[in-house]
């Protein structure tokens, strides 16, 4: 999983320098040679600076992108700027090799996921198929009936099993390790049996022998429907005068051995 972490960090900074790089327009020098302006089209502070090349295109009126370049202050008018470019390329190459990070980046996340998502549920495959047909309630019941505990807050939820991994919708799905159960602290609490509890519009099916914890921030956990003590213990947690820190660990203690 680091080794993914590294190269897919690699590639999203690659691509974040790339979608930075100056848009430039190339034109006839004084001289005849070949020059370029910075186009105005955007925010680069850069926007309107003749560019001089190293290396020049062989013609004008080309849309090219600096790749590396230095911006240097003109020795016979102070305070006016100029770029000289030692690499560029065309606007079209340039779009190519942005759309083949952006699909390497895809492709690493989806590795990431289906990774990520072996560790909470035994059928990674089925999940990530529900996921791209935007079975949504087919998927968070499938993870559901995977994990010991979950808290949902409106388009997140949290799996808690051997370790804490957050959910988050937002057209597409992220996952990710989180340290602590809660995101804020429940002022009250109540058990109630599920089947008399609508969760959530959006997930019509969940595990059987289960009972959900409610607050009135809509926070929602679902535990073991033997563990009905398990809500007075929470609500202990969060009145207690305890250190966050110690809270936190009592909630994973509590949460995650619960099934």
């Amino acid at each position: 999983m680091k080794s993914i972490n590294s190269e897919l960090y690699k590639l999203e900074q690659e691509l974040e320098s790339l979608k930075s790089a100056p848009k430039a327009l190339t034109m006839r020098g004084r001289e005849g040679n070949i020059i370029g302006r910075v186009a105005e089209d955007g925010n680069d502070v850069s926007a309107g600076m003749i560019v001089l090349f190293k290396q020049p295109p062989l013609q004008e009126n080309m849309t090219i992108r600096l790749i590396e370049y230095q911006v240097r202050e003109s020795k016979k008018t102070s305070g006016k700027y100029y770029i000289v470019c030692f690499n560029w390329v065309e606007e079209s190459a340039f779009q190519e090799t942005i759309e083949q990070l952006e699909q390497q980046i895809r492709e690493f996340r989806k590795t990431e996921n289906i990774q990520k998502l072996k560790e909470i549920t035994n059928d990674p495959e089925t999940a990530l198929k529900l996921l791209k047909t935007e079975q949504r309630e087919a998927f968070v019941s499938l993870l559901l009936k995977s994990a010991k505990a979950v808290l949902w807050n409106n388009e997140e939820f949290l799996i808690v099993n051997d370790k804490l991994t957050m959910l988050r919708f937002d057209g597409t799905v992220e996952i990710s390790e989180v340290q602590s159960p809660v995101r804020f602290e429940p002022e009250q609490w109540k058990a109630q049996e599920f089947e008399v509890v609508e969760i959530s519009e959006d997930i019509k099916e969940v595990p059987e022998g289960f009972i959900v914890i409610e607050s009135w921030t809509t926070t929602i956990i679902l535990i073991p429907k033997e563990s009905k003590e398990i809500a007075e213990r929470l609500k202990k947690i969060s009145d207690s005068r305890l250190p966050e820190e110690t809270k936190l660990q009592l909630y994973k203690a509590l949460l995650g051995g619960s099934q």
